[in-house]
């Protein structure tokens, strides 16, 4: 994750002109026509911007593409930033080119088909293999390059290898969805998203106090239920002060305040030691050490890395 602040991101994508669709590109056994490329390095492209548009680093994605040849895929940092100054971006991130190869394993085994016993059937296994190369380019820091590689494996079964081969799945369409998969775990590796996360808090029946507390909280209005649940800490009652602190962790939080949620917790389970406490504890630390490899990736690639 290489990216600290929200702004608007340019993806460009490098894909034939017109006058190349006749061409089929050749990659180890797979023979890729020229179109389907094209289709391919979209795919790539709309992997990587559902992710990023979930992104609270992103503000806005503007789509470009630019011709190459099938001849040759040679990279012009010249054309991005061009690109990017057109469309006033403070990043862009350029798929240059995908590769795609493929590799057939035989094996032979018992397998059982629709309910019927064992049979001695052949199996074969398809490994289906993508490399993207991303070209990343920063105003303030440049350029550098990434390359994310993923494996899909598909199974066919049958009484010999060639139906077992026939009975693999739908290989275009496989192809199609790797692709796509890898323009989003590309873009996992440079964006944060927002996760959909459980938390528990305490609420009390009989304590007027915490009855408003959690109203507040109900309505999304946590600063008002954290100084509800501030007083109640101070609690002499040590189960009211313990509930109350392990609210106000959640408080914190909330509002992104990590070290003081630990603070809180702490004073919980001293308070009253209990394994919610505890294991709420061990989420927090994670999400701290978490953080920290974030804002460490945050820095500028080394020289070597551009």
């Amino acid at each position: 994750m290489l990216f600290a602040d929200n702004h608007n991101l340019l993806l460009i994508n490098s894909m034939y002109s017109d006058g190349q669709l006749e061409d089929t590109i050749h990659y180890h056994d797979l023979r890729v026509p020229a179109p389907m490329y094209n289709q391919l390095s979209w795919k790539a492209i709309y992997g990587f911007a559902d992710v990023a548009s979930t992104s609270p680093w992103v503000r806005n994605i503007i789509f470009d593409s630019l011709p190459i040849s099938p001849v040759n895929r040679g990279y012009d940092e010249s054309m991005q930033k061009v690109k990017t100054k057109k469309h006033d971006t403070p990043v862009s991130i350029q798929l240059s080119h995908i590769v795609l190869w493929d590799s057939l394993e035989r094996g032979q085994g018992i397998y059982s088909l629709e309910g019927e016993p064992g049979t001695n059937l052949v199996g074969v296994f398809l490994y289906l293999t993508l490399q993207t190369y991303w070209n990343i380019y920063r105003k303030d820091t440049g350029f550098y390059h990434l390359i994310s590689k993923d494996t899909l494996i598909l199974q066919g079964i049958g009484v010999n290898y060639s139906e077992a081969v026939a009975n693999l799945p739908d290989i275009s369409e496989n192809i199609r969805d790797l692709v796509y998969q890898g323009g989003v775990n590309t873009a996992y590796k440079l964006y944060p998203v927002w996760l959909d996360v459980n938390r528990v808090y305490y609420i009390h029946l009989t304590n007027k106090k915490m009855v408003e507390a959690e109203k507040k909280a109900g309505k999304n209005q946590w600063m008002d239920a954290a100084a509800i649940w501030n007083e109640l800490a101070a609690s002499k009652r040590k189960s009211l002060a313990a509930r109350a602190a392990f609210n106000m962790a959640l408080a914190a939080e909330i509002n992104d305040h990590l070290d003081i949620a630990e603070s809180w917790l702490k004073k919980s389970f001293i308070l009253r030691p209990h394994k919610t406490t505890l294991k709420y504890l061990q989420v927090i630390r994670q999400r701290q050490k978490d953080l920290q490899k974030i804002m460490h990736t945050t820095s500028v690639p080394d020289e070597q890395n551009h």
